[in-house]
């Protein structure tokens, strides 16, 4: 379980390094260097305000929200993590679950950017030929005080450019870690009661996160 939640913090406070691959899809970068070009920028920016970030959670928030929301493909990636239940699911049931899983994601682990915003990021070179759609980036993340992890990046060539869909940490994939958990809450539940979860569970870390932001400013 601690594992687990190790590799989806880490899922999360990567998901803004691939989200600014979409900026320099028109320079026709390899995925690799996509990766670890916006690896600099991003958590170079949490690095440089890192007390700013440290005591104000919806600064976090936003920058992830920004960063990543428009260039992430959630779409895909909800459309493995549902499974079958994608299948069945009406077009508004898709609709609501991929905004209520991405406000999930967002809210419940922005603050592992600052977590492992000083974390050492390795990117090996790119297999991917000019023709391809679908590339794996292969990288060794060490976080301060941790061991190395192995965190490899599948991704897709889409019109707006590469764009990552999962994210594996020690060969665990998030992707399949939620399509697991979440087709056991679907059978017993039903998907409006999973989406109503996740709503209420984003909306419950958005609001801690506003109340310590609003502690931490009037310290």
């Amino acid at each position: 379980m601690m594992r687990n939640s190790f590799i989806i913090t880490i899922f999360a406070a990567l998901l803004a390094v691939t989200s600014v691959a979409a900026q320099a899809a028109s320079k026709v970068e390899s995925p690799d260097l996509v990766v670890k070009r916006t690896a600099e920028n991003v958590l170079g920016t949490i690095r440089a305000n890192k007390q700013k970030f440290q005591h104000n959670p919806q600064a976090v928030f936003d920058l992830v929200q920004k960063d990543m929301a428009p260039n992430f493909d959630f779409d895909y990636a909800a459309r493995l993590v549902l499974g079958r239940a994608w299948r069945d699911a009406t077009s508004k049931q898709r609709h609501e679950f991929i905004k209520a899983f991405q406000h999930y994601l967002v809210n419940s682990y922005a603050d592992a950017l600052v977590k492992y915003s000083d974390s050492k990021l390795e990117v090996e070179p790119s297999r991917a030929q000019p023709g391809d759609e679908r590339a794996t980036v292969r990288s060794v993340i060490t976080p301060p005080d941790h061991a190395p992890i192995r965190v490899d990046y599948a991704m897709r060539k889409t019109d707006g450019g590469w764009k990552a869909f999962d994210v594996s940490a020690e060969g665990v994939s998030y992707v399949m870690s939620y399509r697991n958990t979440f087709a056991s809450e679907v059978q017993q539940i039903g998907l409006d009661a999973l989406i109503k979860r996740l709503q209420d569970r984003a909306h419950q870390k958005a609001k801690e996160a506003t109340n310590k932001a609003g502690g931490g400013s009037s310290q």
